[in-house]
């Protein structure tokens, strides 16, 4: 396994991507702005036009905003809500690595009063599970992505970020394509079934490039061994 995690460590990239693209096509379909409880929530997302100084300093007026909602009322949802999405949009302003990890740690905490307020919500809990991943926290995602399919275990947002998450966190590739095809076992639409095909044939290419170099180790390892045999003989 260690080998295996190491391997997996020197493409991490690709699935990086992956995981950007998910939480776009899959999770992106839940917006957090619209939909707790039956409530209409205010959209958080500023004019992708303006530049980063702007986005920044718009979403700094939103934070006072919403943050003086949030003090007149701690449970106001739609305050939660555009808190969360606000941080995790600051989050993606900042160069600075632990500027964003900061962001994406507020983003996190208010999601997670969202799901202390809404705890048979499975694709917010599905959500929270992407924050937490995003942000570093592997096994608070691993709670949530559990949570969810135990609330819901044909949910497809839960099933395919899961797999995902087993990918890009644990080097799981076997255990991503059972989510993976649990999924596509679902009733999705073609754009849905495109892109979870798209991640089996990712996580088979992983597996089958984890095989090649596990057998190139073990040849080195027996070349070498024989090498050494060879020398210890000679002498």
């Amino acid at each position: 396994m260690m080998r295996k995690l190491r391997n997996v460590k020197k493409m991490r990239g690709p699935m990086i991507v992956l995981v950007i693209m998910l939480s776009i096509g899959l999770v992106g379909s839940f917006t957090l702005m619209g939909g707790l409880g039956g409530q209409q929530l205010p959209d958080a997302s500023a004019d992708p036009n303006l530049s980063p100084e702007e986005q920044m300093a718009f979403f700094e007026g939103l934070l006072e905003e919403y943050n003086a909602k949030l003090t007149e009322d701690p449970d106001d949802q739609e305050a939660i809500g555009a808190l969360a999405e606000i941080h995790w949009n600051l989050a993606g302003l900042y160069e600075d690595q632990e500027k964003q990890k900061e962001e994406m740690n507020n983003s996190l905490g208010f999601y997670q009063r969202l799901v202390e307020l809404n705890s048979d919500n499975v694709n917010l809990i599905t959500q929270t599970a992407v924050v937490a991943h995003s942000a570093g926290n592997d096994e608070l995602a691993r709670e949530h992505f559990n949570k969810a399919l135990e609330l819901d275990e044909n949910n497809v947002n839960a099933l395919a970020n899961y797999g995902v998450y087993l990918m890009n966190s644990e080097g799981d590739f076997d255990g991503a394509l059972t989510q993976f095809g649990k999924a596509l076992e679902q009733d999705i639409n073609d754009e849905a079934k495109e892109q979870l095909e798209t991640f089996v044939t990712f996580a088979n290419q992983m597996i089958e490039a984890l095989e090649e170099d596990s057998d190139t180790e073990a040849d080195t390892e027996a070349d070498t061994e024989a090498d050494t045999e060879a020398e210890e003989e000679s002498n």
